[in-house]
């Protein structure tokens, strides 16, 4: 109990607080989905209002500098005629694209307005996607209200939403505490810079606003490290990944298109719709990721995800730095860029270093996420020369869960001693451990029913919680029917007529 109360003094005040997210009832609730409803409503609206004026502005050429994003100038018009094509089909194939996404946006979002409406962080990002997702058509309202409207709701989900998603993600908790109150100023002068944006003409819109809106940003990214490292549980570290890794690799993904594009010799017109199905694939991504991540839905897989996708990634940057450095150094040795010999060399070197460059990387990868798990004779050596440095024997098993946890680079290990019907935690590391064992260990029944067995007197306790057939099942991991025998013999041995009198009979006894 010493060591139990040793690693309990270990454990910060602000890893301590409940780890649930912030759950809405009764009025307030009421209210905040009734925003929520209006505010998606008026962003749908306002999105198939805009799909029109979008479609005639790509419709239109281009002329001069002055041209809307993926808009046809008078040369791209032309090649896309040579082709058979017609700006109608081009406008076409970028407002169904678009259409596309917002569809994909607002279904995440209202699943998870229908499964997770009363958790706050979960309607802050579903109203986040559905405001995001109408400001993809950025275009301009022949109606000026409209207009100003279609802006406002913009500004809603870019420079409030998403700074405070940031700071209160996973759970809805300002985490540290006083970005709270960072927050609350930046939200104040946010709509003060609006209220004068709006009223002077824009005089205020440039860099200062920009830069207060980019300094909430990088503060909200840095909550999101600490919140990961030090506080987030199990669940909410993979709820993190899920989001971070979108967000990643939107960002390369984006990065990489622009990189690629601008040596590209295509002609302009090829690189505009290459751009345009990556960006909107790029941006999907986001929306499925959030889903999961807001869903609790395949949580898990997200390792796997990051695994395949540094593996892949990697390989395919050396395969491309490879075939570049040969072609390139041979091409300017031989003094013949058309010659074929560069090429075929490259082609055969990557042949050749594939495979093992494939082994090389899925190793590290593997390494760098999951330690050395693959290497099972590796840390039984690592304990055993631990061990044989080991002094006293009260150090021994404090000494296999740290090599444990490092080998395998896990963030809990715990070893507990069974003791009768008591469990002891003997050694534990990782700050919330002492948390989880709390919550997991049994607690002792009240010494009533002696006629029941100890596997009914759970039975009856979980009854009396209000749990159903299939959740006790699950929390005592046996079958649906074998809890149906146990409620059997429960009710006989208790000469009760039904569940709910075996309910008021076990409350009466302290049970549930």
């Amino acid at each position: 109990m010493q060591q139990e109360q040793a690693i309990k003094n270990h454990i910060s005040k602000g890893e301590l607080i409940s780890r649930q997210p912030i759950i809405l009832n009764g009025h307030l609730l009421t209210i905040v989905r009734s925003v929520w409803l209006l505010i998606a409503s008026l962003s749908i609206g306002l999105f198939l209002v805009a799909v029109p004026t979008r479609f005639q502005q790509h419709l239109a050429t281009c002329i001069g500098s002055d041209c809307s994003n993926w808009q046809l100038s008078l040369t791209e018009v032309l090649t896309l005629q040579d082709l058979g094509f017609s700006p109608v089909h081009y406008a076409l194939l970028e407002v169904v694209l678009a259409m596309i996404l917002m569809l994909f946006y607002g279904t995440v979002a209202f699943i998870i307005y229908w499964r997770r409406s009363n958790e706050w962080v979960a309607l802050l990002v579903g109203l986040w996607l559905i405001t995001f997702g109408t400001s993809i058509i950025n275009t301009s309202l022949t109606i000026p209200v409209l207009q100003s409207l279609w802006g406002l709701l913009n500004e809603l989900g870019w420079v409030l939403l998403l700074p405070l998603f940031l700071l209160s993600f996973p759970d809805g908790r300002f985490i540290p505490r006083w970005t709270r109150w960072l927050y609350i100023s930046y939200l104040f002068l946010a709509i003060l810079g609006v209220v004068i944006e709006y009223i002077l003409l824009h005089l205020v819109d440039g860099p200062p606003s920009q830069l207060l809106w980019i300094s909430v940003m990088l503060t909200g990214i840095g909550a999101q490290v600490y919140r990961y490292l030090r506080v987030s549980d199990p669940v909410q570290r993979q709820q993190t990944k899920w989001v971070m890794f979108s967000l990643v690799s939107t960002i390369l993904l984006l990065t990489a298109t622009e990189g690629l594009l601008s040596f590209s010799s295509l002609s302009s017109l090829f690189e505009k719709l290459i751009e345009m199905m990556l960006v909107n694939f790029a941006f999907l991504i986001i929306s499925l990721a959030f889903g999961f991540s807001i869903l609790r839905y395949r949580l898990w897989d997200i390792d796997l995800i990051i695994n395949r996708t540094l593996i892949w990634g990697l390989l395919t940057g050396l395969v491309i730095g490879i075939y570049l450095l040969i072609v390139g150094g041979l091409g300017a040795l031989i003094q013949a860029r058309q010659s074929f010999i560069p090429p075929m060399i490259a082609t055969g070197v990557i042949a050749l270093l594939f495979r093992p460059l494939q082994q090389r990387v899925r190793r590290g990868v593997n390494r760098l996420i999951y330690g050395q798990r693959d290497e099972p004779y590796t840390v039984l050596s690592q304990l055993g020369k631990h061990l044989e440095t080991t002094l006293s024997p009260e150090a021994v098993l404090p000494t296999i869960v740290e090599t444990v946890s490092q080998a395998l680079k896990l963030p809990y290990v715990a070893i507990t001693l069974e003791k009768g019907h008591e469990i002891n935690l003997a050694a534990a590391i990782g700050n919330r451990m002492i948390d989880f064992f709390n919550t997991m260990r049994p607690t002792k029944a009240p010494d009533v029913f002696p006629e029941l067995t100890e596997r009914e007197r759970e039975v009856l306790s979980l009854i009396a919680q209000g749990f159903n057939n299939s959740t006790i099942a699950e929390k005592l991991v046996i079958s649906p029917k074998t809890v149906h025998n146990h409620i059997t013999n429960i009710l006989s041995k208790l000469q009760v007529v039904d569940r709910a009198e075996a309910i008021i009979k076990a409350r009466r006894a302290g049970l549930g």
